[in-house]
């Protein structure tokens, strides 16, 4: 409990010096410690796995994590529109946007025939996430929150993951896991 009222302290010190100290301008913020989930959307798909590391994307150089950003010069952006565009492509080739780590790059696949007939280029993609999050503040004025939080990565990777955007969802904690320094990601 000392350590959450000297961090108390130190929060309600930081929000008036940033809120201000005449009392013109003075804004009453509710301190929260409240989680709350997080749904976000990706800039593009992201390959989530190659399957049995082979097919057309991992022969062309693609890899887990990888940014997926337009085919055919059409942006891309869901999963389900990826899906669509592969399997409408009657086999002919496609041409790649894609963005790996800080560096961009273009390739030429042809998508395969896969044991049900549809197109594929051998990649599993996602275009969202979820996560929790602590609400810091209130602004009751506003409505408005900050969150404490860290920037979004690939599980794999570390690499941050571009969003292009998200919601704040109401989220239930059923349980806490204690981890040490070497252990993480432990769900069961």
């Amino acid at each position: 409990i000392k350590g959450s009222m000297t961090a108390l302290l130190v929060l309600s010190f930081l929000l008036s010096v940033s809120v201000g100290v005449s009392a013109a301008n003075e804004r009453i913020l509710i301190a929260a410690g409240t989680a709350f989930g997080v749904k976000f959307h990706t800039e593009g798909v992201v390959i989530a796995g190659i399957p049995g590391g082979a097919g057309p994307a991992a022969a062309a150089g693609l890899r887990r994590g990888d940014i997926i950003t337009h085919i055919n010069g059409q942006a891309i952006t869901s999963a389900a529109q990826f899906a669509d565009i592969i399997k409408g492509s009657g086999g002919a080739e496609l041409t790649l946007e894609y963005r790996s780590g800080k560096l961009s790059h273009t390739v030429h696949l042809m998508p395969i025939l896969d044991e049900n007939g549809e197109y594929r280029l051998g990649v599993w993609v996602k275009d969202s996430a979820a996560g929790i999050g602590t609400i810091t503040f209130i602004d009751p004025e506003t409505m408005r929150f900050v969150g404490l939080g860290h920037g979004i990565c690939d599980a794999e990777s570390g690499a941050l993951i571009p969003l292009a955007g998200g919601t704040a969802e109401e989220v239930e904690l059923s349980g806490v896991t204690v981890t040490t320094k070497l252990t993480t990601g432990n769900n069961g």
